[in-house]
């Protein structure tokens, strides 16, 4: 799990959804503002659509930050909102963390 430094408040939140530049992507859809602190920052959102069961958001979404935990000093200063879709639960951890990366490279290369 990421320590608080690496989390946004609800109030940063909402800032980044409305203002982030959004990427999309087959599996889910991030959005991104620099930030001019000394590391990233990251939200995850698991709705309803993806699941309608607790455990499965939430084993998502756990998976989700250990990836980001492993990653995070690779990954460019900035905030970022992950916005899951339905079909990153059928994928393994292995290619789930393959997609997230990948996509985190795509954004760095393009901003």
């Amino acid at each position: 799990m990421l320590t608080k430094d690496f989390r946004l408040t609800k109030k940063e939140f909402s800032e980044i959804f409305k203002k982030g530049r959004a990427f999309q992507f087959a599996d889910f859809v991030i959005k991104y503002a620099s930030s001019r602190l000394p590391h990233s920052r990251f939200a995850i959102s698991c709705g309803l659509k993806v699941s309608k069961k607790a455990t499965q958001r939430n084993l998502l979404r756990r998976r989700l930050y250990a990836i980001i935990h492993l990653h995070v000093e690779q990954i460019t200063r900035g905030d970022y909102i992950i916005i899951t879709k339905q079909s990153l639960l059928l994928y393994p951890f292995s290619l789930l963390e393959e997609k997230l990366v990948s996509a985190l490279r795509t954004i760095h290369e393009t901003s």
